[in-house]
């Protein structure tokens, strides 16, 4: 029995690692430290704030303004943050970070506990670097769970050595998986009820992977968010780049192989409503841009809406209103609506239908809708979904119709109207 659990174990590592191409080596947790998560202690301070120990629990108790400071990150590679964070409803205002910490930046550097009723406004990161970095307004990576947080700021990295991963809420996010972890133990990490609001202006020599909301995402789930970004992604050193209103490089397959063991390999990305604009300038290999994700594999897409506007420069280019390549996917109940462009230049590719750029694998599309503006060709009859209207899109009775959102979640009066403007 135990070598079973050993080889199901290195099974999930394997599947990991071949869903993440170009992710740090890193795959496995840091040593088990003791957490206290009894003992809830009061923040009313940024030294408070910036004296936290990485195993206890906090409670933030007023508002706090970092103006003039320069945040180190909470946690990083060797230590990450594992305790209880409650922002208990309260601002993190002017969080400022211009340099490069390790690679893991945000107001938490790295963080696998749990991080909840939260606003980080008006942050600005700014960073000059030569290694792989992992940058976003709340974590540079998160491992746990995120649940009711409001971010809103702009990202800046100009990266001459390393990949980049950078999203509003965080650069990556993943579960936590181990070498002798049975499957039947995992437990994905969940991030939800997130507002997202700003810009990523991203220039990075080697891969770029840039999400409104997360860069790059693998075991986790994701849903009711709510997106407004504008990204400026350029990647020149001869490598892939990656660009999503929500996500720039997804991976939701790590249990798929494992259905005798586990109740459901689903883990979905749902009920979020994305409004991105999205520049990709790529003279790598590939440049691959959706409005929700980049690039998809064995993901599942369900009850999401989007609004995004693509423009693609460079040779060989992906793109679509939803995703730009996507690899044994499953999209059901989703809306994109939106234009795509590119920038004309000699010996250029540029591939798109409505929905998504390019697709292999078992892809699978059930009820989907999209409303494209283009006067680039489409490279194929089957576009993803069905030809949505003006007047359809506009009219909140619509939705319901074919949609099974979370009603919690979705006020279709307020879509309906955002589509009207």
């Amino acid at each position: 029995m135990k070598k079973t659990t050993i080889w199901i174990g290195v099974m999930l590592l394997l599947g990991l690692m071949l869903g993440c191409q170009g992710t740090q080596a890193t795959t496995t947790a840091p040593p088990v430290t003791t957490v206290d998560t009894a003992n809830i202690i009061d923040i009313s301070s940024a030294n408070d704030l910036a004296a936290i120990e990485m195993n206890r629990s906090y409670r933030l108790v007023a508002d706090l303004d970092l103006t003039g400071v320069e945040w180190i990150p909470l946690g990083n590679g060797s230590q990450p943050y594992l305790g209880i964070f409650d922002g208990n409803g309260h601002t993190i205002r002017n969080l400022t970070i211009t340099d490069d910490h390790d690679g893991f930046i945000g107001l938490f550097g790295w963080a696998q506990g749990i991080i909840k009723d939260l606003t980080i406004a008006d942050f600005s990161i700014d960073v000059d670097s030569a290694s792989m970095i992992l940058a976003g307004g709340l974590a540079g990576r998160i491992q746990g769970n995120v649940e009711n947080v409001i971010v809103s700021g702009d990202i800046v990295i100009e990266s001459d050595g390393s990949n980049v991963y950078a999203g509003l809420l965080a650069g990556q996010s993943d579960a936590i998986v181990t070498a002798t972890m049975a499957a039947a133990d995992f437990e994905a990490n969940r991030i939800h009820d997130i507002q997202a609001e700003g810009t990523l202006t991203i220039d990075a020599q080697n891969i770029a992977y840039a999400g409104g909301l997360i860069g790059k995402i693998y075991n986790s789930i994701v849903y009711n968010t709510q997106i407004e970004a504008v990204l400026d992604i350029s990647s020149v050193g001869g490598h892939r780049s990656y660009a999503g209103g929500l996500v720039g490089h997804h991976y939701g397959g790590l249990l798929v192989g494992f259905e005798e063991y586990v109740t459901s390999i689903e883990l979905p990305l749902s009920d979020n409503f994305i409004c991105a604009e999205i520049t990709l300038q790529s003279t790598g290999s590939q440049g691959v841009v959706g409005g929700f994700a980049g690039y998809s594999q064995n993901g599942i897409y369900q009850d999401n809406i989007v609004d995004a506007s693509v423009l693609l420069k460079g040779k060989t280019l992906y793109g679509g209103l939803f995703v730009g390549e996507a690899f044994q996917g499953n999209f059901k109940r989703n809306l994109g609506v939106g234009s795509l462009a590119a920038e004309s230049e000699t010996d250029q590719s540029v591939t798109i239908t409505a929905l998504y750029g390019f697709q292999n694998g078992e892809t699978v599309w059930t009820d989907n809708f999209y409303l494209l503006e283009t006067s680039l060709p489409i490279a194929s009859d089957f576009t993803g979904g069905e030809l949505a209207t003006t007047p359809e899109i506009t009219d909140a009775a619509w939705y319901p119709i074919w949609m099974d959102g979370n009603d919690d979640f979705w006020d279709f009066n307020d879509i309906a109207l955002h589509f009207g403007e």
